[in-house]
């Protein structure tokens, strides 16, 4: 009877022991998993501007994540840029330099545990996660700020030969916002007196969370997030005014550290520069008394540096947001978790 009960107690015992190392995987594959999603978005990000920097940030974000209390590896082999083809879900691999890379997969790996390795033979064997995100063209979003530039200058900018000022960013674009500096991807959004009825930099824009209007509703919108989604056809009335008062009361909500005396604009590393939305528009063909209407051609990553006398100056950046995906190129960018 007790060499039965033995035997039975034995059984117990390694299914017991069975299920806690299956336990013990499942967690581990779980946590791995996660480390290798935060690494594929980490890297991706860097697509947009510092590609040189994919390896880094996605070996950081995945060691940050740790699994059983243990760092993961993510070797060079396992990080590999790419093009993602959404519209039938295929990934190509290519360099992370190039401008029409879009996309990083990565793979993840950890040292599998087992209490049992001699019955399970998991002691010494590799565990691993992959994961593909995608830098996704946004057409639509909301926390735009209420500043226009003409997205002729913005073409023009990016491509001065290009006599087709009209068109939509291209690869080309995209990739010139990347790698033109500071300087040269400066403008002034706002002009102090337009010649024109109304400023064409300074736009009204409804809120729908707001319960202001006029120069409030224009402070406001540039202080905090307009829930209101913009996209390319839309129509947005130019506000009447300079607004140079409320241009830099909203700048001073909206700014990070905003220096009164020079209209310097600081983000919350301490440099020059917050980032935000902005949209290019093409001009109204008419007027109606003082009220302008502009068609929204594109929204735009910008920099707002500065708002002195009455003049806003700011850089284009490329920026990641949320919003809604096109298939056509755009200068906004989703990360987005794809496998």
């Amino acid at each position: 009877m007790l060499a039965f009960v033995g035997v039975v107690m034995a059984v117990l015992l390694s299914l017991l022991a069975v299920v806690v190392d299956f336990s013990r995987l499942y967690v581990q594959k779980n946590e791995l998993q996660t480390a290798a999603d935060a690494s594929a978005l980490a890297g991706v990000i860097q697509l947009l501007q510092y590609p040189d920097s994919v390896d880094e940030y996605a070996v950081k974000y995945a060691q940050a994540n740790m699994v059983q209390k243990v760092a993961p590896s993510i070797q060079p082999a396992g990080i590999v840029c790419g093009i993602y083809d959404h519209t039938v879900d295929s990934f190509t691999s290519n360099s992370c330099t190039s401008s029409s890379s879009n996309a990083l997969q990565v793979t993840v790996t950890a040292q599998g545990k087992s209490m049992l390795p001699g019955v399970l033979n998991m002691g010494s064997k590799t565990v691993s996660a992959g994961a593909t995100a995608w830098l996704g063209s946004v057409i639509g979003t909301n926390c735009v700020k209420p500043f226009g530039v003409s997205h002729f200058k913005l073409t023009k900018l990016l491509q001065p030969a290009n006599l087709d000022t009209g068109r939509t960013l291209d690869a080309t674009d995209l990739r010139v916002l990347r790698e033109l500096s500071t300087a040269d991807l400066t403008v002034q959004v706002k002009y102090g007196s337009p010649t024109d009825p109304g400023n064409f930099g300074a736009l009204d824009m409804p809120n729908p969370d707001s319960p202001q209007n006029g120069a409030n509703l224009y402070r406001d919108n540039i202080g905090t997030c307009n829930s209101r989604n913009y996209q390319p056809g839309d129509t947005v009335a130019a506000e009447t005014g300079n607004m140079v008062g409320p241009t830099k009361q909203g700048a001073g909500d909206f700014c990070s550290n905003y220096v009164q005396g020079t209209g310097a604009c600081y983000n919350s590393a301490g440099v020059i520069g917050e980032p935000a939305k902005i949209i290019t528009y093409v001009p109204p063909t008419s007027c109606i008394g003082s009220t302008c209407n502009v068609i929204v051609v594109a929204i735009v990553g910008f920099a707002l540096d500065y708002v002195t006398g009455s003049n806003v100056i700011g850089h284009f950046i490329p920026l990641s947001s949320g919003g809604s995906l096109s298939n056509s190129l755009t200068a906004i960018k989703r990360p987005i978790l794809v496998r």
